[in-house]
């Protein structure tokens, strides 16, 4: 089994001491042992301590073969993850002993089926396969990896064949259902969505699954496999929050300035409809909280004049800014990133022009660059597609309104570069601060806060939804919202105090440069009354910014060590307004 292993995935690397003696001809139950693997120079690490080998060789490892997706794994962000797989009759069992693990995927297969299609005895376990799985979540941090399961089209009667297809409904509703109400803890591969676009004759191969349980053919594993490495690496990188686009031959066909209004392309008849749907995309993306730009070598009146007269999907509302000149891109990319208090690691810039491309990498070497390219149909089909990855996993309010709130920093922006003083450009804000106190309603916001704020981020501490709402129940969570003269910022703020200490401290990257973290840091000194209160500074490479904050507001140095700074404040200070114009108390 271990030569099998390592001739099947190159390089792996299994411990002899740890890997029980398997026979190929194991059942799946048979295969519940625990085996440790590692992978030898140039990865220095183990990936996964601990794997559980209780899933069907067969299908899991062509699963896992396919462009060496433990590998993959092991290069996101040099993080050693825990994982366990398990097949369809082993699942409640590794259910009950999960628990340390980083993540568990669950992945059904065809044991959910039998010759004539799902079986009833499945089915009939969901919903308590499903229990088990919510008691897990609320007591562990673990992440959950689920897949739909597709149907099996092969030899059936009309009476089968309803009866089978009633049954994976009734699984595909349980798992999505389940899913929907734990986005920010659960990760969706829709394999029966994958299996209906090429259909099954093409997904499987009936004689594989018959004579060594692997069904899935090798195009369709590579698809699957893919789909688990990018839903787990898009926990462990920052989401891109701005799209900045080109307009001729990107937006639409042709070059406004010399074609005219009517000579472009732009509809629902090709080429045209190239463009359109490329429209639709970014639509579809600036709802779900991306913001966007158009960067563009034009004339300011002509591409004016084009959104104002002809029909597309997008409106010249839906740019948070417009730059079209003839400057260098880079250069006006760089100026609204400014503008918009990102960086260039945030962003993602699409044309149709190589040399453009290249100029934008030269200049900013960690901006995605996806090219438009008219003339190759499948091209653009792979870019939408990879538009799609951008999707947040999880949208809170905030993230819905975010590109309003970006056009409103613009405006920020252009009225502090009018302002005589920061003084003056403060006051002028008008800053509204309402204070939270344990609101249940908001722990998605604040998790989400946890999970992606860096710079204003004292601890860096990561929390899910279910552990913020633990901490409102025996702790104090306070989020803070702000709204100025230009509108609401929302929540941008989070400070969660734990056994007497200030555990969490953070304020949105959009917040800066307006004492809002004083005001913030004030409002807890004159709520807290069971004083010392004790706060602590973890250094990382992106909140170098925070580590004078406590000493610059009273607080004393107490301790260092273990590249941890701990503070104390012995009493209450005088409370601290700043700038702002009102606080009040939600």
């Amino acid at each position: 089994m271990i030569d099998f292993l390592q001739t099947a995935v190159p390089g792996i690397e299994l411990n002899h001491l740890a890997v029980p003696v398997l026979s190929l001809s194991s059942t799946s139950s048979e295969l519940s042992r625990e085996a440790t693997i590692g992978f030898p120079e140039p990865v220095t690490y183990y990936l996964i301590p601990y794997l559980r080998l209780n899933v069907d060789y067969y299908e899991c490892y062509q699963l896992l073969v396919y462009n060496n997706l433990f590998r993959k794994f092991s290069t996101v962000n040099d993080h050693a993850l825990n994982f366990i797989f398990s097949p369809v009759d082993q699942i409640i069992p590794e259910i009950l002993n999960a628990g340390d693990e980083d993540f568990l995927l669950l992945h059904i297969s065809q044991y959910a089926f039998n010759s004539y299609g799902i079986s009833e005895s499945f089915a009939d376990n969901i919903n308590e396969i499903f229990l088990h799985l919510e008691n897990l979540m609320q007591r562990s941090k673990i992440k959950l990896i689920l897949n739909t399961v597709y149907f099996n089209c092969s030899s059936f009667s009309q009476a089968e064949l309803i009866e089978s297809k009633i049954l994976a409904s009734k699984i595909n509703s349980r798992i999505l259902n389940f899913v929907a109400a734990k986005p920010s803890d659960c990760i969706l591969v829709d394999v029966a969505h994958l299996v209906s676009g090429s259909g099954f004759a093409s997904n499987f191969s009936q004689r594989n699954y018959g004579v060594m349980r692997a069904p899935y053919s090798k195009s369709l594993g590579k698809i699957i496999s893919n789909k688990y490495f990018f839903h787990f690496e898009s926990y462990f990188h920052p989401r891109k929050k701005v799209i900045f686009v080109d307009a001729d031959n990107t937006l639409w066909g042709g070059i406004v300035g010399e074609d005219g209004l009517n000579g472009v392309k732009v509809g629902h008849e090709y080429p045209g409809s190239l463009y359109y749907y490329f429209q639709l995309s970014l639509l579809r993306l600036k709802k779900a909280g991306l913001i966007l730009c158009l960067v563009t070598k034009n004339n300011q009146s002509d591409i004016e004049d084009i959104f104002l007269n002809r029909d597309m999907p997008l409106s010249i509302d839906d740019f948070v800014a417009v730059k079209a000149n003839w400057d260098r891109k880079s250069e006006n990319i760089r100026l609204l990133l400014e503008s918009l208090n990102l960086g260039s690691s945030s962003a993602v810039f699409i044309d149709d022009n190589l040399f453009e491309i290249e100029e934008v990498v030269r200049v900013h070497s960690d901006i995605q660059c996806l090219r438009f390219n008219p003339d190759d149909f499948d091209e653009v089909n792979n870019l939408l597609v990879d538009l799609s990855y951008l999707y947040a996993h999880h949208l809170t309010d905030e993230d819905r309104v975010k590109s309003d709130s970006y056009a409103q920093e613009v405006d920020r922006k252009s009225f502090l570069d009018n302002s005589n003083t920061i003084d003056d450009y403060l006051r002028g804000l008008a800053i509204k601060m309402t204070v939270y106190l344990n609101d249940a309603t908001l722990a998605p916001r604040i998790s989400q806060l946890t999970q992606k704020t860096n710079q204003f981020n004292l601890t860096t501490k990561r929390y899910s939804i279910a552990e913020i709402q633990d901490f409102m129940a025996t702790e104090s969570v306070y989020a803070f919202s702000v709204d100025d003269k230009f509108g609401s910022m929302g929540v941008i703020g989070v400070v969660i105090i734990v056994n007497n200490a200030i555990d969490v401290f953070l304020l949105s990257c959009r917040a800066f440069g307006r004492e809002i973290e004083r005001s913030m840091l004030s409002v807890v000194i004159q709520s807290f009354n069971n004083y010392p209160l004790y706060a602590q500074y973890k250094p990382t490479n992106k909140n170098v910014m925070t580590k004078d904050f406590y000493t610059h507001n009273d607080f004393k140095t107490e301790s260092s060590e273990n590249n941890v700074v701990r503070y104390v404040l012995t009493e209450k200070t005088k409370p601290i307004s700043g700038c702002l114009e009102e606080i009040a108390w939600n």
